[in-house]
């Protein structure tokens, strides 16, 4: 059945579409100059400005675009407006901004609106609130990538984030280096004081490894009291940079627990992308190797490896 000008909406379905709580916005199907669909909203029920905080004044004649922002996936708007082209429909899933700045899930449902003729000349977007959902989704993929004592990358995460960042890097002939931390001397601290007070030292350290890395790096805990650390579109020599002001910074943190003071040091192996023929695995070898010269030269200092070194058995405690 063809629809009709949803600017008149039938005065009987208006209670119903007033009063649900989805939100319903519909736009015009219009092109711009360059012959790219440009649709601007032409109607939004009273649920749209409970959870966007925007009247209908404020948006009938805009592009309902203008509520995506830094946060929202451009793939999934891409996709969108490819279906909005094509004048079909498509269901999908997008963060959006309200009024205030407050981020919300939605699940749009979006459905071409014909006339009499069959010519598709509005478009009608059924949008359901799923934020609480994909706060839980968040929550248990936090849990299934962290480690859960510390929060950072797991040992699986990191290993997968670290392959991906090789190809990455050798696709596009750019630095990448990955640092080995091992924290000195842990186990006698675990015997001294206990094991909560080893868990507040492997806390205080990702802690002070957040604050002093940049934001592009990623640290996973490998396990124990054993880290990596990837950093993209760094070289060896600024790696080795990075791990001696981490180090330098761990030099000077102490960590309370139970009115005991604790003071680590920590060894540091750093390597970098070798070339097109380098691995992740060999990454890994090499960053092992120098973290072990690390620890026999007598640990609380930063080794490198350019080279490729043997397996190793395992570190000094």
């Amino acid at each position: 059945m063809a629809a009709k000008n949803p600017s008149s909406v039938n005065q009987l379905f208006k209670p119903i579409i007033e009063q649900v709580s989805d939100i319903i916005v519909i736009t015009s199907a219009g092109e711009g100059p360059d012959g790219k669909i440009d649709p601007k909203i032409v109607f939004v029920n009273p649920a749209f400005t409970r959870m966007t905080g925007y009247t209908a004044h404020e948006v009938i004649g805009r592009e309902a675009g203008f509520l995506q922002g830094s946060g929202t996936d451009p793939a999934a708007c891409a996709r969108i407006r490819a279906a909005l082209q094509a004048r079909q429909p498509i269901r999908a899933q997008l963060l959006n901004y309200a009024k205030n700045g407050r981020p919300y899930w939605l699940d749009l449902n979006i459905i071409p609106l014909a006339n009499e003729t069959g010519t598709v000349t509005h478009f009608a977007a059924i949008e359901r609130d799923i934020t609480t959902q994909k706060a839980a989704e968040n929550a248990l993929n936090d849990l299934a990538s962290s480690d859960e004592l510390t929060g950072l990358a797991n040992r699986r995460t990191f290993r997968a984030e670290l392959r991906r960042e090789v190809a990455r890097a050798l696709r596009y002939h750019q630095p990448l280096a990955l640092i080995a931390v091992d924290l000195d001397h842990f186990k006698a601290i675990n015997d001294a004081h206990g094991h909560e007070v080893g868990d507040a030292v492997l806390i205080g350290f990702s802690e002070v490894a957040r604050r002093t890395l940049r934001q592009i790096d990623l640290i996973g805990r490998m396990g124990g009291e054993e880290f990596d650390i990837l950093a993209p579109d760094t070289n060896l020599e600024d790696a080795t940079h990075l791990a001696e002001r981490l180090a330098h910074e761990l030099r000077h943190s102490t960590f309370l627990c139970r009115d005991i003071e604790v003071g680590i040091t920590a060894s540091f192996g750093v390597t970098a992308l070798a070339g097109p023929d380098d691995s992740a695995d060999a990454m890994l070898r090499r960053s092992d190797q120098a973290l072990y010269s690390a620890k026999l030269a007598g640990r609380d200092r930063v080794h490198i490896s350019a080279g490729n070194p043997p397996q190793i058995e395992s570190l000094p405690s």
